[in-house]
């Protein structure tokens, strides 16, 4: 269709030759493509050489006539010229009739071969005029095959373009397709969880596929913080995190940094077993603080540690530094606050 509509271009545009649609520049070599090429080369040339030929017809026409006007017009000359001619030889008679010194017959018998010039005259310049409007015709025959091949190119065109728009679609629509059956993570990472494993199974819109674990991204942990905590907490602050799954004796702590507070506390149910009430739920309050962990530092202190969802770990917040002397007495010194007071 694309080499289709490029010979019908050059047809509207008078051009001998094709170019070769950009589509194709990355194919040019290939043989089938060449040969789609040739075929509308043929066609091309064959139409232009169809209409050559018609056109070559009516310009031989053309040109016989006007050699045939060209004669006319010579026997139209030669015509008037004799005609000129009894008329002077005819007033001469007259006037020597009047005198008696001529026949009547012979002044009739100019008279009669004066009118069979003009009737000659009359013919030829008929002709004349006859072969002028055959010619007009002629070139309006050239006209009309020159207007009616680009009525029918443009004609073609716009029923090639419409294909093409439907197989653009059809191709767009089964490119979806293609594209759909390799499924591509926007970020380089590790398969930790498939939702799906039978071959071709079906996968509902919106439905979770796999989960992965990104690859170079920030590591980021979720931590619960107790409410009365929390005025010691903002966003900025240093962090240690222990990943509690791994080995405590052997694994280092990894720095990290409070990258988010939650505005406000939220609540979970707990279910707590006791003696009394095995399965009773007790409501919980906390605030939701994560930190992201140093990538750097990750690298030097566990160069081979790959993090896995859900990996349980422990946050340690820095908010402050105290003595040892300080950290003691707080527990008496909040006491003395709180003594002596009406509740």
């Amino acid at each position: 269709l694309l080499a289709m509509k490029a010979r019908l271009e050059a047809e509207m545009s008078s051009s001998e030759t094709i170019d070769a649609p950009s589509a194709f520049s990355e194919s040019a070599r290939d043989p089938e493509i060449k040969a789609i090429l040739e075929r509308q080369r043929a066609e091309l040339w064959a139409r232009q050489a169809s209409l050559a030929t018609e056109e070559s017809v009516l310009l031989k026409q053309i040109a016989g006539l006007e050699e045939s006007i060209r004669g006319y017009q010579a026997q139209v000359q030669s015509t008037k010229q004799r005609i000129a001619l009894f008329a002077e030889e005819l007033k001469d008679k007259n006037s020597l009739l009047g005198q008696q010194l001529v026949r009547k017959s012979d002044v009739l018998a100019l008279r009669r071969s004066e009118a069979s010039l003009g009737g000659e005259l009359g013919e030829y310049l008929g002709r004349i005029a006859d072969s002028k409007e055959r010619i007009a015709q002629a070139n309006e025959k050239i006209a009309q095959l020159h207007s009616t091949a680009l009525r029918d190119a443009i004609k073609e065109l716009r029923e090639t373009e419409a294909d093409l728009d439907d197989v653009e679609e059809q191709i767009r629509a089964a490119q979806d397709v293609v594209d759909r059956v390799d499924v591509r993570s926007p970020v380089r990472g590790i398969v930790v969880k498939k939702n799906f494993h039978t071959p071709g199974g079906v996968v509902s819109p919106g439905a979770v596929i796999l989960e992965l674990l990104p690859i170079g991204e920030e590591r980021i942990i979720e931590a619960h913080m107790n409410p009365k905590d929390i005025s010691h907490v903002s966003v900025g602050q240093e962090a240690l995190v222990r990943l509690s799954a791994l080995n405590q004796r052997i694994t280092p702590m990894v720095g990290a940094s409070v990258i988010y507070v939650s505005a406000d506390a939220l609540a979970s149910q707990v279910q707590v077993k006791t003696e009394t009430q095995p399965d009773s739920d007790t409501r919980r309050e906390f605030y939701v603080v994560r930190v992201r962990l140093d990538q750097d530092d990750i690298l030097r202190r566990m160069p081979e540690f790959i993090p896995t969802p859900g990996m349980p770990a422990d946050v340690y917040i820095k908010t402050g530094e105290r003595t040892f002397f300080e950290y003691m007495m707080k527990p008496v010194f909040d006491s003395f606050s709180r003594a002596f007071r009406e509740t």
